[in-house]
């Protein structure tokens, strides 16, 4: 139709355009087309006008516009929303930010932004979840979806008209969930490099350790500061023995210690299972509660006040060895 405008005949032409003229220079006012034979219409509904034509060639039930922030389309959204309600159509949005990138750039951008993720210990399988229900949602409160339900799931109908908000937090707690509901096996093998970046002792059992953090952990990277204790045992202060919930305190726990570094000199099975009898023994011996004598042995091996598995859980792992020179430290900590 452009061609037929030029000034280089003289037919008559009548041109009617799905967008505005005026402003895409086509012609010169809604008055003045420029040209001698050409009479432009200029509709103020120009948008409505694109959705009716696009609507009568493909009889859509469902309309989605993609959106710059900054362009009149936006502007115009409304008007939009109108014409396929009008139609019985269904209508919904998707806004992004504009800049100078051209399509090659922001695609690289954006396989640059996936992969910063994977590289910050996200699972691609919980990257592709969260995504999904970035401006959809399922019709129930399910979050958790394995690519081949996302497929059966979709609706376009529950495609959101608002904006997708990028929350890292649930992010972060996607990801937590899928690896709570991987195998061990499968865990393992994509923990031990984290694993083996701190651990270095060849008497620790990594796959152990690994099952311990699998459900506490959202990203991989968690582990480092979850297990460093294993390796090598912090500097800490000795208020950490102080706790009222536990009923602990610097007095009771050093006492405890004391009386349990014969007792772990003695143990030939140094397990988990035998460690904790002894500690119930002592506990109702001494007329303690079980967590109290628990506090105190926990902050003594590890010196954390959190860790991934219970005092006796962790005496096992590192070993007697290394449990009574941790002991040994304590005591001399709570003399001073």
């Amino acid at each position: 139709s452009l061609d037929m405008a030029k000034n280089v005949h003289d037919i008559p032409v009548l041109s009617l355009g799905s967008s505005d003229p005026v402003a895409f220079n086509i012609v010169r006012s809604a008055e003045d087309s420029g040209q001698d034979n050409l009479h432009a219409i200029v509709t103020q509904d120009f948008f409505s006008w694109q959705v009716r034509c696009f609507h009568s060639i493909f009889r859509f039930g469902m309309l989605g516009l993609l959106a710059a922030e900054d362009r009149v389309v936006q502007a115009g959204a409304e008007e939009v929303e109108r014409a396929c309600t009008n139609l019985g159509s269904g209508f919904a949005m998707v806004t992004y930010k504009e800049d100078s990138m051209d399509a090659e750039a922001s695609y690289q951008a954006l396989r640059k932004g996936l992969e910063d993720l994977i590289e910050q210990g996200f699972l691609p399988q919980a990257v592709v979840n969260f995504i999904a229900l970035l401006g959809w949602s399922p019709d129930s409160d399910r979050e958790i979806f394995t690519l081949e339900e996302l497929v059966k799931e979709f609706d376009y109908h529950r495609i959101g008209k608002s904006p997708a908000v990028f929350d890292y937090t649930k992010l972060r707690w996607m990801n937590g969930e899928y690896l709570k509901a991987m195998a061990p096996d499968e865990f393992y093998h994509l923990a031990e490099p984290y694993l083996k970046a701190v651990l270095h002792k060849e008497n620790l059992d990594l796959s152990v350790i690994a099952e311990l953090v699998r459900t506490r952990i959202e990203v991989f990277p968690d582990i480092t500061e979850m297990v460093d204790f294993f390796e090598e045992l912090p500097d800490y202060d000795a208020f950490m023995f102080e706790n009222k919930k536990q009923k602990a305190t610097c007095e009771n726990s050093l006492q405890i210690l004391k009386d349990f570094v014969p007792i772990l000199k003695e143990q030939e099975i140094f397990t988990n299972d035998a460690l904790f009898e002894k500690v119930s023994a002592y506990a109702e011996e001494k007329e303690l509660k079980n967590k109290t004598v628990i506090w105190a042995l926990r902050i003594a091996v590890s010196g954390k006040a959190v860790t991934p598995a219970g005092a006796t859980q962790i005496m096992e792992i590192i070993g007697k060895e290394e449990t009574l020179s941790r002991m040994e430290t304590a005591i001399g900590k709570l003399s001073v």
